[in-house]
């Protein structure tokens, strides 16, 4: 094998690692922005899994990275914590939902 060849296959190796890291990072941006929006609403953990009608380790497991919602409990997320998903999800980095006066 020669030089050009270990390196495009050194280069493709590269770009898988690189592809399961942005993948972790988008569920960690939405995991850190679920944690920083429960903390704004003033809830703690089992009271946030009360409102949702869930069990703690719910929360922490989407808190941790290691759930993902379905849309419908993504919706209730927003509507909770007066949120938008856009801002939920790393779409924007401003939320428009929260009514400053």
């Amino acid at each position: 094998m020669n030089e050009l060849e270990e390196l495009r296959q050194e280069n493709a190796k590269l770009k898988k690692r690189l592809e399961v890291y942005e993948d972790k990072s988008e569920k960690f941006i939405f995991a850190n922005r679920l944690k920083q929006a429960r903390k704004i609403a003033g809830m703690t953990q089992p009271q946030f899994a009360q409102k949702l009608g869930i069990v703690l380790s719910g929360v922490v497991a989407y808190e941790g990275g290691k759930r993902e919602p379905s849309m419908s409990r993504l919706i209730q997320f927003a509507d909770i914590l007066d949120v938008s998903i856009d801002w939920l999800c790393g779409r924007t980095e401003k939320d428009e939902s929260r009514i400053t006066t």
